[in-house]
Order: structure tokens, then sequence, then C-alpha cells
């Protein structure tokens, strides 16, 4: 390179020399890391740095030039694609719900025109209905109808997240030294020496819960935790 022109180099054996060249990788590591693209072209666009085909250096610069806007673009194009997956969830969510509640709906519909029925028969012949009446077997699977059909709207509903006191929610987060944003924003939850108790497991699953709405792609993995089973049949997780 132009800038050792005039200088004296040491030779070095083959295998000392793979040492000073990984070294000097390590040292450079830091440099790139912070640098911008366009710092880096600058850079790189310096005389002083050949190669040894003058062309491929100039074709490495121009990539260089957008790729700043290339990562950008492959990053909204992620987000783009999990909103849509996002809506897709709701809508489906909606439907099925929609669905559900129609039929519970009809089915108490029907349990009403049913009810009418034997109601109307019992004051027509002045009497009760037996089990064996066809109104009153009719208003049986009727009430079987509308269990069945509010059983599906429940099943298809997404379950409230369970209230924890903010007083409990705050002592969690004193405990692991964490703020409700940080938790929110983190990747990985590292509290394997915090002595998470039985107790605490309710405000994690509410801090998680909390943290991804309904629609979201997210998925945590738990790891490093133990099951100790205790004297008194329940089991405890330690993390």
């Amino acid at each position: 390179m132009e800038r050792y022109k005039n200088t004296w180099l040491p030779i070095t054996g083959r295998l000392h020399a793979a040492l000073i060249i990984k070294e000097a990788l390590v040292a450079t590591t830091g440099c790139w890391a912070s640098k911008t693209p366009e710092q880096a072209h600058a850079f790189l666009a310096k005389p002083d740095v050949t190669v040894t085909n003058e062309s491929d250096k100039q074709r490495q610069l121009k990539k260089i030039e957008v790729l700043n806007d290339k990562v950008r673009h492959a990053f909204e194009e992620i987000t783009r694609r999990e909103e849509a997956k996002k809506a897709q969830l709701r809508a489906a969510q909606k439907a099925a719900v929609d669905e559900a509640q129609a039929g519970v709906d009809a089915a108490r519909a029907a349990l009403a025109q049913a009810k009418a029925a034997l109601s109307e028969w019992e004051h027509k012949n002045d009497a009760i209905a037996g089990d064996k009446n066809q109104y009153k077997i009719a208003v049986r699977n009727a009430e079987l109808q509308v269990t069945g059909a509010e059983e599906k709207l429940s099943s298809v509903v997404p379950s409230p997240v369970k209230k924890v006191p903010s007083e409990k929610v705050d002592a969690f987060l004193s405990k692991v030294k964490m703020t409700m944003n940080q938790v929110k924003s983190a990747t990985v939850l590292n509290w394997t020496s915090k002595s998470i108790s039985d107790a605490d497991c309710e405000v994690i699953a509410h801090l998680i819960a909390s943290a991804m709405p309904f629609g979201s792609t997210a998925r945590w993995m738990l790891c490093d935790v133990s099951l100790i089973r205790t004297p008194c049949c329940r089991t405890s997780a330690t993390w």
C-alpha cells in the first residue's frame, strides 16, 4: 500500500503472521461497528486503500452506497408482512367470533320459540308437560344447543389479561431491576439469579401477556427453568 513506501516492515513466519492478522482484524472490528455506510464508503474510497483489481473496488463501493437503503427497505418489508399477518389474524378472529355469536343468537331464539310452544301447549291443555312430552323434549334439545353454541363462542373469544395489582408489578420490577418499557422491548429476560418465587410467576405472566397483544407473532422460549416438587405437593418454578 502507498502508506508503506520507504518503510521497513518486519518479516514474520506464517504461523505467527496468522496470529497478527487475527489480532488486527479483532482490533478493527470495533472501529467498523460504529461506522455508517457513508463513513465506510468515504474511508474505503481513499486512494491509499488499494486492491488487486481497481474495478472490483469501484463495484463494491457502489454496493456500499445503496447498502443503507437496502437494509432499511428489507426491515420495512418485514414490518409490513408482520403487520399484514396481524391484520389477517385479527380479521379471522373477528369472523370466528361473529359466526359463533350468530350461532348463540340463533340457538337462543330457537330456545325461546321452544319454550313458547311448550307454554302454549300447557296452557291449552291445562297441564304440566311430562319428560316425554314432545314440547318438553324440544326445550331440552334447544337448551343443549344454546350450551354448545355458548361454549363455542367462549373458545374463540380471546381470554382477557388477568389484572395484577400495580403494587405487585412495581415490586417485581424493582426486584429484577427493570422498567416496564425495558421488559416490553427486551428480546431476552435473564432473571436466573433474581430468586423468582411462585408468587412472581403471576406477575411474569401478566407482563408477557401485556407486552404481546392479540395477533402478535412473537414467541417466548423459557430457558433454565427448574421445576421443584415441594412437600405440600405443589410445583414451583425456580428461575
